[in-house]
């Protein structure tokens, strides 16, 4: 569920992974320290792989980091 989350948030451009775990941390005060943190960095790392989707379709970063995927993709 993190995970899709993350590359949905990834995808959509003007939102990174930092902003999306800033949005979630609220979320994981309910939960054990160890699912919160499995929660909060399968969304991290869904967003990172969700950010090259509209890079390389699109031509349009989803992320910042995925400038260089928009260039050669």
């Amino acid at each position: 569920m993190g995970t899709s989350t993350g590359v949905v948030t990834g995808a959509i451009p003007g939102l990174s992974g930092v902003m999306l775990i800033a949005r979630a941390l609220s979320t994981t005060f309910g939960l054990a320290p160890s699912h919160a943190v499995k929660k909060l960095v399968a969304q991290y790392v869904g967003s990172i792989r969700g950010g090259p989707l509209t890079a390389i379709l699109l031509r349009i970063p989803g992320t910042p980091t995925s400038m260089m995927s928009a260039i050669k993709g």
